[in-house]
């Protein structure tokens, strides 16, 4: 079927080539004739005017007898030869409607001449000539048999008694049509014989351009098998993960939360006393240990989960003030917390349809790196929440710490990044706090601005869609 269409455009390619030049052949055929034509016309208008000074100045006042008017045709045809003329002859008007040939070369051949010939059928033109005193000249097409052989070009003139006649000449077109018109036939075959030249050229092209095609459909062909099967991999591979990663939740959780609990129970002695203070450290070292090996675990989880679009927004009505102050409480027991001015900017605030757990852990990831890379002394750490000018919730964390460079700020979204200083390599992390949020901001269709200066601090803005002032149908459905 792609062959047949193929075969199509190109037989249309030829014909809309044909068509051109047939047509661009067709315009010079023409307009060639216009030019032809003033030429002979401005040709025609000269030698008229040398008819007056063959004829005598009262011929047309007097009666002619038949000697000088043999005379005068002779001179006429002799004229009419010379310059390449069919006829030269001269008319004049009798009572107002009938035009007589007064003097004709055409009359040369005849036996006895007529003066005063009758001229049948006149072009009205003639007639308007004749009758207008400020007409000059006229020029025209004489067709024989339908077809359009002469032109001819008539001056008015007047005799010396101010008698008005007409000075005419023919110019056979015939000749020049015919040589206008193998012209166009020599340019038509020029063209078609540089079609017949060229077409072997667009033979190989097309040939080529079959070979091309058929290559790119095998390259196709084989391109989407690799990605099919670089997908059916990729879809093992995800599901591999997700059992490997279900797996390691149980089979990690559960020994680490015995051992957190073991080493909580030894390090607040509760069944009896160590009497080595050593093994009580080594106790709470465990713990610590412990709990962020715990908090790591649960980061990779929750974050594989919201990457693999496995979590699901459990959404309720709730006020963000309320979720930002317990969320300051939290963090304000941690013990780099302690030397560190925790401010809120409360404003008053709609309740919001939102998932709580997630938008709380949202909001202890950004306190978390806010408190870690603040410095202690003179460190500000303020939390805002508003509604913006696109009437958008906007919440976030702004503190007056390390900052980020610049060329670190479009990674620092990705998982595990991490600010590469001398600071932040005084604090663990896995950095993957600043990644769930971003996930966590994606899957309620928010969006997240983050603004750093390097040694002066970083602003974080969240900004959630106004549809969480609306909520949905069904939670409104839900409430009632």
């Amino acid at each position: 079927m792609q062959y047949l269409s193929m075969k199509k455009m190109w037989f249309l390619a030829y014909l809309i080539y044909i068509a051109t030049i047939s047509f661009v052949v067709g315009v010079e055929y023409q307009v060639s004739l216009f030019s032809k034509i003033q030429e002979v016309d401005e040709k025609i208008e000269i030698a008229i005017k040398n008819i007056k000074y063959v004829l005598p100045r009262d011929y047309h006042d007097k009666k002619v007898s038949p000697k000088e008017y043999r005379e005068v045709t002779h001179l006429l045809t002799r004229l009419s030869q010379e310059n390449g003329f069919k006829y030269f002859y001269t008319m004049v008007l009798k009572k107002g409607k009938d035009l007589y040939e007064t003097s004709s070369s055409e009359l040369s051949q005849q036996d006895s001449p007529r003066y005063y010939s009758l001229y049948k059928n006149p072009e009205p033109e003639l007639i308007r000539l004749l009758m207008d005193k400020n007409a000059k000249k006229a020029f025209f097409d004489l067709a024989y048999e339908g077809k359009q052989m002469q032109r001819v070009g008539c001056v008015r003139e007047v005799s010396l008694r101010g008698k008005p006649f007409l000075a005419c000449a023919d110019y056979d077109m015939k000749t020049v049509r015919q040589k206008l018109r193998i012209s166009s036939i020599r340019r038509l075959v020029y063209y078609f014989l540089l079609l017949l030249c060229v077409y072997p050229f667009i033979w190989a092209y097309k040939e080529s351009s079959k070979e091309r095609q058929k290559q790119l459909e095998h390259d196709v062909r084989c391109r989407t098998a690799e990605l099919g099967f670089a997908l059916k991999s990729a879809e093992r591979a995800n599901e591999t993960k997700s059992n490997f990663l279900a797996s390691m939740s149980h089979e990690l959780r559960t020994p680490l939360n015995a051992i957190i609990g073991f080493s909580e129970a030894m390090k607040e002695e509760a069944f009896g006393p160590i009497e080595n203070k050593i093994y009580k450290e080594y106790a709470a070292h465990i713990s610590t240990s412990g709990t962020h090996l715990l908090s790591l675990i649960n980061d990779i989880l929750d974050l594989s989960k919201l990457e693999a679009n496995q979590e699901k927004i459990r959404a309720e009505w709730i006020d963000i003030n309320d979720l930002i102050k317990e969320c300051l409480s939290i963090v304000e027991g941690y013990p780099t917390a302690l030397e560190k001015k925790l401010v809120f900017s409360k404003e008053e605030m709609p309740k919001i349809y939102v998932d709580p757990r997630m938008i709380k852990q949202v909001l202890l990831n950004l306190l978390s790196n806010s408190i870690k890379f603040t410095k202690e002394k003179k460190g500000i750490i303020r939390v805002f929440v508003y509604i913006s000018k696109n009437e958008e919730l906007c919440f976030g964390v702004e503190d007056n710490g390390i900052g980020i460079p610049k060329d670190k700020l479009d990674h620092i979204f990705e998982p595990f990044a991490q600010v590469e200083n001398v600071m932040t390599k005084q604090h663990q992390g896995t950095g993957l706090g600043l990644s769930l949020v971003k996930q966590i901001v994606r899957y309620h269709k928010g969006d997240i601005k983050i603004e750093s200066v390097l040694d002066k601090g970083t602003k974080i803005s969240i900004f959630l869609p106004k549809e969480v002032f609306i909520g949905s149908k069904k939670a409104k459905t839900q409430e009632k």
